[in-house]
């Protein structure tokens, strides 16, 4: 991963608000959209968050994951 790559995420992860966010992952989706876990470890903390077809930085964060991915991911459209 480039520097830039690196600084992208990190910037991506913070707007966000990842690590001090909820995991909420007991929730029961709908039936249309999809399920998302972003899972995160920093040193010896694990961080989880589940979300049912976000939005916002969420849906952000997990699109800069899919763009560091490559092809194929990278030319989705999740939800």
């Amino acid at each position: 991963m480039s520097l830039a790559d690196w600084a992208k995420l990190q910037k991506a992860i913070g707007a966000s608000g990842f690590w001090s966010l909820d995991c909420d992952c007991d929730s029961i989706g709908g039936f249309d959209g999809a399920q998302w876990l972003i899972e995160g470890r920093h040193g010896s903390i694990f961080h989880a968050v589940h979300r049912w077809s976000p939005g916002g930085a969420i849906q952000e964060l997990g699109r800069r994951f899919f763009a560091l991915a490559g092809p194929p991911l990278v030319g989705i459209n999740p939800y």
